[in-house]
C-alpha cells in the first residue's frame, strides 16, 4: 500500500468581525437514496464569524434560489 500526503493548509489570520459579513455556501446532489418525503439534494449555509451552520433539504436543485431567500430573509431578521 501506498502512503498517502497530503497538504496542510496555514491557519488564516483572516477572519471577519461581525456574523454574516461572509457567508459560504455548497450545493451536494443528487443523493442516491432519498428521504421519505423525496429529497435528494442539500444546500448548507455557513457563516464564517460563528461557523454557524444550516442545512436544507432539497426536493430539486433548482430549488437553491428559493432556499436563499428564505435564508436571507431569517438572517435580516
Amino acid at each position: 500500500m501506498a502512503k498517502s500526503h497530503h497538504a496542510i493548509f496555514p491557519l488564516s489570520s483572516n477572519k471577519v468581525a461581525s456574523p454574516f459579513s461572509l457567508v459560504h455556501s455548497d450545493v451536494w446532489g443528487p443523493f442516491l437514496i432519498f428521504t421519505a418525503n423525496g429529497m435528494k439534494w442539500f444546500v448548507t449555509f455557513v457563516d464564517d464569524c460563528t461557523r454557524m451552520t444550516w442545512v436544507y433539504l432539497l426536493k430539486y436543485n433548482s430549488d437553491v434560489c428559493t432556499v436563499f431567500r428564505l435564508f436571507f430573509q431569517m438572517i435580516l431578521t
